[in-house]
Formats: C-alpha cells, structure tokens, sequence
C-alpha cells in the first residue's frame, strides 16, 4: 500500500478534466464536419471558367434614372467672380429668366436621342413637342431643384448642339463649351447649356398644354 498527496490527486484530477474536454472539442468539431460539408472546390482553370455565371446582355437606349448627379452638385459649387457677374447679368433681363431668352439664337440643332413611344407614338409627333417646348414662352428657368417630387427615365432626352459663332465667343471668353442637354419629364425639365451648368426649367404650362397625358383646364392663356 502506497499514499498519496493532496497535490498529486489534485494533478490526477486535472489530466483527467482535460482529456474529457480535449476529447469533446474533438467530437464536435468532427460532427460539425459531418453537418456542413465544404463546398468542392474548382480542380482546373477550365472547371473554375466552367462555374462563372455569364452576364445578362440587354439593349436599353434609355438615360438614366433620375435628375443627373451634375445638376444636383452644382448648387454646393462656389462661383468664381466671373460667374456671379454673368448670373446678375441675367437677372437683370428679369426673373425668373426664361428659357427663351437663355437659349436665344444660340442653339444650331437638337437631337432627340430617346422619348418614350408609349407616349408618342411616331417621331414627328416627338419633335414637333420638342420644337414647341423650346419655342414655349412661359418656360421659367432657375439654376436650383424647383420641384420635391422624384423623378424617373425622362420621356425625352436631346443632345443639344450650339451655333459656331456661339461656341467661337465663348472660347473668346474663356468659357467652357461642350454639347447640351435637355431632358423632359411631365411638367420638370433640365436643360445643360454650352459652359456646362444645369438649368431646372418650369414646364407646367406647356406640359398641360401639349403633352398627350397633360389637363388643359390648368393651362395658362399666355402661349
């Protein structure tokens, strides 16, 4: 008969505890194994191209969604010097400016890229609406978002190309000079003159108007 410690029970005890909890840790992770099976892995190149997904490959000739980002950003730009004098210079020929008066004999040639043909349903029909909206006379224009409704895929969008003898003054000047915009909603439109800066223009009237989907009772009497 031999004796034993108090410490060495104490050590006996402990080996014991910790193979049992070695021994669960084990156990689990095998059956967490057995649970969820690894995903096979690609073995080539060939099988790797093989499990890709192709791309869904659409025409779709229709702009974006929304007024552009650009538009919207330029309320948070600082104007230089140059640009508040311009800005009063236009105001001086009254407020809110008209779409007229800012276009006036500056525009050589519109092109409509899309419209919605649910709406109309033959190109004429599309340009002529544009050719009254750009000859409308109540078209107020500001330089902010005058509208708090959202809106979707423009019914129409042009690509606006100015006179040489516009662009030749603004490169005189200095000036920014690129092709313009012009999308139109219902009664909201945004139109990007030559230096590049975003109009929000008011087309309620001409919208109620002209439009096939607009309520003449709120049309204005002044065309």
């Amino acid at each position: 008969m031999f004796a034993i410690t108090h410490r060495q029970v104490v050590a006996i005890l402990s080996g014991v505890a910790v193979a049992a909890i070695a021994g669960m840790r084990l156990v689990g992770a095998a059956e967490d194994k057995k649970d969820k099976p690894l995903s096979p892995e690609p073995t080539s190149q060939k099988e790797f191209e093989g499990n890709v997904q192709e791309p869904s490959i659409v025409v779709d000739n229709r702009p974006e969604s929304g007024v552009p980002p650009e538009a919207l950003a330029q309320i948070y730009v600082k104007l230089s010097a140059a640009e508040k004098a311009a800005n009063d210079a236009l105001r001086a020929k009254g407020y809110p400016l008209r779409l007229g008066t800012l276009t006036a004999g500056t525009i050589k040639t519109v092109r409509i890229r899309y419209y919605n043909k649910e709406t109309w349903a033959a190109e004429k029909q599309a340009r002529e609406y544009v050719a009254a909206f750009l000859a409308h006379k109540s078209l107020n224009v500001y330089d902010f978002q005058i509208w708090s409704q959202g809106v979707d895929v423009p019914e129409i969008e042009c690509i606006v190309e100015f006179t040489d003898e516009y662009r030749k003054k603004l490169r005189e000047e200095q000036k920014p000079c690129r092709e313009g915009r012009l999308l139109i909603w219902n009664t909201e439109s945004c139109f990007r003159d030559a230096t590049g800066r975003w109009w929000f223009v008011d087309a309620f009237d001409y919208f109620h108007r002209s439009h096939p989907k607009g309520d003449r009772k709120l049309a204005k009497d002044t065309k």
